[in-house]
C-alpha cells in the first residue's frame, strides 16, 4: 500500500509540474518555489520577437541567469548593499525609467485612428503602396569576350544555361545571388535594359560591363502592381498609431520642460 501511495505521490509531482508549465524549481529558508511559463513570459514581453526566440532556443540558460540575478540580490541584501548611496542613486535611476514608461503607456493608451483617416492616408500616399517592377534572372559571368562568345556558342548548339553556369563561372559570391528576384532598380540600367527585351527562360548575347562579360538568363518577372485597401489597412494603421504616438510624446515632453522650467547653462 505504501509503495503506490509513493507511486501515487510522485506521479502527482511530475504532473503538477508537466502541466502548470514548471520551468524550474528553487528553494529559499527550506521553502520551495516554482519558476514557470509566466514568469518567463513576464520577463520576455518586452523584448523584440527576434531575440525571444533565440532566448526560448536557450531558455534553461536565460532562466539560469535570471536566478543567480535573483539570488545575488538576496546575498547582496544581507550586506546591507541596498542601503548604500550608490545603489540608492542607481535605484532611482531605474525607477524613473520604469515611472516613464508607465506613464507614456497610459498617455498613448487611448490612441486611436478612425477608418477615415486610414483611408484618406491610403489615397495620398499609394504610391508608397505600390510593389516594384521585379526580375527573377541567372548571370553567367566571364573575363573575356572570347570566352563569352565561346559559352554563347555552346548555348546555341544546345547546352543548358545551368550546366554552363557551373563549368564557366569563376565568381564564388555569384552563386549566393542567382534565382532570386531582384527590385528592378536595384540593378543595373544595362542589365535592366537587356532583361526588359528577353522573354521568359531566354538568354541575352553576351555583353561587357565594367570590364567583364555575362550572359544573363531571364526566368521570371513582376509588373508592377498597386497593393489594395485592404492588405495595407492594418501596416497603415500602425504608421498612423506611431505617427500620433510621436506627436503626443513631443506635446509631453515640451508640456514638461516648460512646466519644469528646464535651461541648459552650458554652452553648446
Amino acid at each position: 500500500m505504501k509503495k503506490y501511495l509513493f507511486l501515487a505521490v510522485i506521479l502527482i509531482f511530475f504532473a503538477t509540474n508537466l502541466f502548470s508549465g514548471v520551468i524550474a524549481t528553487y528553494s529559499i529558508n527550506n521553502k520551495t518555489y516554482h519558476f514557470t511559463d509566466k514568469d518567463l513570459n513576464s520577463y520576455l514581453k518586452d523584448i523584440p520577437a527576434q531575440f525571444r526566440k533565440f532566448i526560448l532556443r536557450n531558455k534553461h540558460k536565460f532562466v539560469e541567469d535570471v536566478l543567480i540575478q535573483k539570488f545575488a540580490a538576496i546575498e547582496a541584501k544581507k550586506l546591507k548593499l541596498d542601503k548604500s548611496p550608490e545603489f540608492q542613486k542607481d535605484m532611482q535611476i531605474q525607477v524613473n525609467r520604469i515611472l516613464y514608461k508607465y506613464y507614456m503607456k497610459k498617455k498613448l493608451n487611448d490612441v486611436k485612428i478612425s477608418d477615415k483617416e486610414i483611408k484618406d492616408y491610403y489615397e495620398n500616399n499609394k504610391s508608397h503602396f505600390i510593389e516594384k517592377k521585379k526580375f527573377k534572372y541567372s548571370q553567367l559571368e566571364v573575363k573575356s569576350k572570347k570566352e563569352a562568345e565561346k559559352v554563347f556558342n555552346e548555348i546555341k548548339n544546345g547546352k543548358k544555361f545551368e550546366s554552363l553556369l557551373k563549368k564557366y563561372q569563376k565568381n564564388p559570391f555569384a552563386a549566393l545571388f542567382q534565382n532570386n528576384y531582384k527590385l528592378a532598380d536595384k540593378i543595373p540600367q544595362k542589365f535592366r535594359t537587356i532583361l526588359n527585351k528577353l522573354n521568359k527562360g531566354e538568354v541575352s548575347q553576351p555583353f561587357q560591363h565594367k570590364g567583364k562579360y555575362y550572359i544573363l538568363k531571364l526566368i521570371d518577372e513582376k509588373q508592377p502592381k498597386v497593393f489594395s485597401f485592404d492588405q495595407v489597412k492594418e501596416k497603415i494603421r500602425k504608421i498612423l498609431v506611431n505617427k500620433k504616438s510621436n506627436e503626443i510624446k513631443k506635446s509631453i515632453k515640451n508640456k514638461l520642460l516648460k512646466k519644469y522650467n528646464i535651461k541648459f547653462t552650458d554652452k553648446r
